[in-house]
């Protein structure tokens, strides 16, 4: 297994050597990836069936009901499913990310605080990390086209550049430092995201406990998209392209992934395009909050 490790200095050379020969680790993985994508569906069954039978009966908004159909008589178990299939992974992704990042520290620790560490160093929770976000973003991305409220542009877009990256850090053994900021860490604030979502579409009754709890969740998903996906991304994003200008400029990445220099320019232009997408959101966001103190 490639990994970054100390060895004793011979001849003057780093301690920390990495070796350019990376076997693949999405063929490796393939059979993880496969189960990840048949519970994430097998999820999606379970609460589209619990929905649509009337289990658990929740009334949509008026406004998600085709064809001019009010709440009492469409179930929006599409809706539903999807908003608790995906709840469920990524809230997965972000345990991952933050107990990496925050409590283990292993995405610092695992690998040497150096250039060569941070682009090319293997970090075993980052292998599993990029497993889940690959399985469910190209999940995600399919079935997003099957439901309307979610078939937009921007969303496909984040999902098919999400895949990408997840894929290309997989199988190339690729910025898994970075890998756990962006699939994990970041995703700290869905888990708050989707819950409001879901109230969104299926709304709680005014001053019910519910309603309340939906309150404090966005609180929670301003201060957390706010630190983790607006301030902190930037930090990190420019620790990212710090590192990948150099190791394209000196030759570093030439040296350490031979002929897969493409992969590290395809990392730094995705960053850009989600840190962009992230702030167009801010606004949003911003409107959201300032409609919601108005009020």
């Amino acid at each position: 297994m490639c990994r970054v490790t100390p060895n004793r200095p011979v001849d003057g050379e780093s301690k920390n050597l990495i070796s350019p020969v990376v076997p693949s680790r999405f063929k490796k993985r393939k059979g993880t990836i496969i189960g990840a994508l048949l519970s994430q569906t097998v999820l999606f069954g379970i609460a589209y069936y619990a929905q649509h039978s009337g289990l658990l009966n929740l009334k949509p908004a008026d406004e998600y009901c085709p064809n001019g159909q009010t709440s009492s008589s469409c179930t929006r178990a599409d809706l539903f499913a999807f908003q608790i299939s995906c709840g469920a992974f990524l809230t997965y992704t972000a345990y991952i990310g933050m107990t990496s990042w925050h409590i283990t520290k292993s995405a610092h620790k695992a690998i040497p605080s150096t250039l060569e560490g941070r682009l090319f160093g293997h970090i075993p929770d980052a292998e599993q990390l990029m497993v889940i976000v690959f399985s469910f973003q190209f999940w995600d991305l399919i079935v997003s086209m099957m439901i309307p409220e979610h078939n937009a542009f921007l969303f496909l877009a984040h999902h098919f550049m999400a895949a990408l990256i997840a894929y290309f850090s997989l199988e190339y053994q690729y910025v898994h430092h970075y890998a756990i900021y962006a699939g994990g860490v970041s995703e700290f604030s869905s888990i708050f995201l989707f819950l409001i979502e879901l109230a969104k579409y299926f709304p709680p009754k005014d001053d019910t406990p519910f309603a309340t709890f939906i309150f404090v969740c966005q609180v929670f998903f301003f201060i957390s998209f706010f630190s983790y996906r607006i301030i902190g991304w930037l930090k990190v994003s420019i620790s990212l392209w710090s590192d990948g200008l150099s190791a394209l400029k000196n030759g570093t990445a030439e040296q350490y992934r031979p002929g897969k220099s493409y992969v590290l320019v395809t990392f730094l232009l995705v960053n850009a395009l989600l840190g962009s997408l992230q702030v167009l959101w801010s606004f949003e966001i911003l409107k959201a909050a300032a409609k919601v103190l108005g009020e």
